[in-house]
């Protein structure tokens, strides 16, 4: 067992010896352990850590230091079965279900019900066993932060650590209608335990979840593997990585952990002994030719050339297949031919039968259904059963198909075609994000409203359920907001005042509020791609009237019914998700009118439709004196009139001269919102910026020029100004009078 670091170059174990190669040389060092060796860590400290098939744990803090080491002795009686790495400690399983600790103080045995500081410590006597009736026979012991799994041939000892205690739960592995079941192997990767298990001679990779507690694990979130008949008694799976290796001990199949598509790769004459996956290589160890190294670029190759076995007169389906292949190659190992364009890798030209082949692929990954369910009459047999990680699937099959069209050079190509494929990819993957977070939600009011979309999408349900057809037909997934709004709508016309009523109302609006979040943050990541794509006058399914008024309507829910029925801690929560909902349908008007052209009629009427509903929507945070959201918003979206207000309200002026240094224009919106208010005093005292543009903007205010002229110690200037004025009163002689004679003083004071 190998744990590499960037440090080691590489080591082998023989016997009762370990010889490290460190990187940056040709040196060799050699380790040697009292026992034959079982397992191998090198540290980042470049040190290591060596068991022995007796239980006894060796220990170097370097391994340029070979004499210098600590030898740990155990009382294990009974034969150590696995190990691994958890935090700063090493941790040993035996065959009677016993877990070891060894850190620098010793080995103890792992109790879980003593507290965490005394792990490395000799505890009680309560020495703890693992059902074995319920999990079968012990196999792996895996880490994952603070959590342990003990990994039996029929089901998983979880181990996790709180603050205080050790607490264990017993999750046996379950299949229906299944007579054989066993798990062959499990590592820890991107959130979940994913086994290896042997159902009735199907071989199928399980992914089971961390969060989910006290329930037997179930192998329906699964994929099978394609491994046309090879043993099933050895597959390593490397964690971090999507590349595992099947292997007997004259054939090795690469796996993909993703999709279970495998790759055979036939070694004549050769004995394998053991593999090991180290950043996508494969390694297998044999016993005629010793180390046999298979490249990333090797593995790659083998891929792309699966399923491309078209006739040579069918030039479409040659190019199709040979793009499915170079794809799943891509999606699987995340690589191209270096510098290679899509017309080179696919030996043609013809950008009309690429861009169609790429559309095609999209339609295909947006609406495949998993063959594996037998409710349908499926087409993709690599895509799981369970519906939110089909959704996830699907998720991260049309992000790669974007990430290989821009890798391979043909981006350009699709953002121009006359049908504008990459829109509607960027599109498929917002409305796999929209799906997935509505198919994860437990409102009620959601659940009625997808069933109610089945019906006014006339989908069939005498199969399947409302929820599997809907989110089956993911490209109309706008449908479900219509009808959620209809829903909504007759709970507020019920006039109830029900608490459970009223949080699965919230529930519905902060679903909405998640969706339009997800949709915009793929937006931002993906801005570029969206530049080339969005061109003017081009609409998204997003910017329509209705997408804007649902959204706007989720806010007054939340706003003007849900806040007054919630306590505190409610009440944060509902002003959190109320301005995220305003953030998302602003931007959604500034994203379109960017895209309009300013002569366009439609230009006029949508920004005085945004500038009406952005004062509606943001004005209640105001009157509520939620000052922090309402500065945020108004700024973002350049409410000035409504921040000049704030600022007066709140009397911050450091804000108001900061507000006026960042934006353009910000200044003279401010000095017109005092003269409207009838602030004429505050519009000459409240320094909003620089004097000269107070000057500038006085200029056609000359009934208030002259006073800023005389506060300026400007008299002379005032007195033209004075002058000015008197000679242009012709209704009130003393009015008349006054302005000269102010104006005498004026040029007096000048001297």
């Amino acid at each position: 067992k190998q744990w590499y670091q960037r440090r080691v170059r590489g080591f082998v174990a023989e016997e009762n010896r370990v010889i490290v190669w460190p990187v940056g040389g040709n040196k060799m060092f050699e380790l040697q352990v009292p026992n034959p060796v079982f397992s191998v860590y090198i540290t980042e400290e470049s040190g290591a850590i060596v068991t022995t098939d007796k239980g006894e744990v060796v220990r170097w803090s370097r391994i340029d230091q070979t004499q210098r080491y600590t030898v740990q002795h155990s009382t294990i009686t009974s034969t150590v079965v696995d190990t691994t790495l958890h935090h700063n400690s090493l941790l040993l399983l035996d065959t009677t279900h016993n877990v070891w600790v060894s850190d620098s103080n010793g080995i103890v045995q792992l109790n879980p019900a003593s507290a965490l500081g005394g792990l490395s410590r000799r505890v009680s006597s309560m020495f703890w066993t693992a059902p074995e009736t319920q999990i079968g026979d012990p196999i792996k012991i895996v880490s994952c932060n603070d959590v342990i799994f003990i990994v039996g041939k029929t089901g998983i000892q979880r181990i996790h650590s709180s603050a205080i205690t050790w607490t264990t739960e017993l999750r046996p592995l379950v299949s229906p209608n299944c007579t054989s079941l066993q798990i062959l192997d499990a590592v820890s990767d991107e959130g979940m335990l994913k086994c290896l298990v042997e159902v009735d001679e199907m071989l199928l990779i399980a992914f089971l979840s961390y969060q989910h507690t006290n329930v037997p694990c179930s192998v329906d979130s699964s994929i099978q593997l394609q491994t046309d008949g090879v043993e099933r008694a050895s597959l390593l799976l490397q964690s971090g990585t999507d590349v595992g290796v099947l292997h007997s001990n004259k054939e090795c199949h690469i796996v993909t952990l993703t999709s279970g598509v495998t790759v055979p790769v036939i070694l004549e004459g050769v004995e394998i002994i053991s593999a090991v996956v180290n950043s996508g290589d494969i390694n297998l160890i044999t016993k005629q030719h010793g180390l046999v190294k298979l490249l990333v670029k090797d593995v790659k190759a083998a891929v792309s050339n699966l399923n491309i076995s078209a006739s040579e007169g069918d030039e479409y389906k040659t190019v199709e297949k040979k793009f499915i292949g170079a794809f799943k190659c891509f999606i699987e190992f995340n690589e191209t031919q270096e510098q290679a364009t899509l017309q080179d890798i696919l030996g043609t030209d013809d950008v009309g039968m690429i861009s169609r082949v790429i559309s095609e692929t999209g339609e295909y990954l947006i609406s495949a259904t998993p063959a594996a369910d037998p409710r349908w009459g499926g087409s993709d047999a690599n895509l799981p059963v369970t519906l939110g990680l089909q959704i996830d699937e699907r998720i991260r099959r049309l992000k790669g198909l974007l990430q290989f069209v821009v890798a391979t050079g043909f981006y350009d190509n699709i953002a121009t075609s006359e049908n504008n494929i990459a829109l509607s990819l960027l599109q498929y993957v917002e409305k796999c994000l929209v799906a997935k977070i509505f198919c994860g939600s437990n409102c009620a009011l959601l659940r009625r409203a997808v069933n109610e979309s089945a019906v006014i999408l006339k989908l069939d349900t005498s199969q399947i359920s409302s929820e599997d057809v809907v989110f089956s037909n993911i490209k109309k997934m706008e449908v479900v907001y219509g009808a959620l709004a209809e829903g909504q709508n007759s709970v507020l016309s019920s006039k109830t005042e029900e608490e459970s009523v009223m949080q699965d109302l919230f529930s519905s609006v902060e679903t909405v509020q998640q969706t339009f979040d997800a949709v915009l943050s793929w937006r931002a990541q993906s801005h570029q791609l969206y530049e080339s794509a969005l061109k003017p006058g081009i609409l998204t399914w997003c910017d329509t009237d209705e997408i804007r008024t649902m959204i706007s309507a989720q806010v007054h829910i939340a706003m003007e019914t849900v806040l007054n029925e919630v306590d505190e801690d409610g009440r944060y929560q509902v002003l959190l998700v109320s301005a995220s909902l305003v953030e998302s349908v602003l931007k959604l008007y500034t994203d379109l009118l960017s895209r309009l052209s300013p002569a366009d009629d439609k230009t006029a009427n949508l920004q005085s439709e945004f500038e009406r509903r952005r004062n509606a929507l943001i004005q209640p945070f105001v009157e509520l004196k939620v000052y922090q959201i309402a500065f945020t918003l108004a700024e973002q979206f350049k409410h000035f009139t409504l921040l000049v207000q704030l600022c007066e309200d709140t009397k911050d002026m450091v804000k108001l001269r900061s507000l006026s240094a960042q934006h353009p224009g910000f200044a003279e919106v401010a000095y017109n919102w005092y003269l409207s208010q009838g602030k004429q005093s505050r519009l000459l005292t409240a320094n909003v910026a620089e004097p000269q543009q107070l000057t500038k903007f006085l200029t056609s205010q000359p009934h208030l020029k002259w006073i800023h002229q005389l506060g300026s110690k400007d008299y002379s200037t005032a007195g033209q100004t004075l002058a000015q004025l008197g000679e242009q009163e012709k209704e009130k002689l003393s009015r008349k009078k006054t302005l000269l004679s102010i104006s005498k003083l004026s040029f007096l004071a000048d001297g």
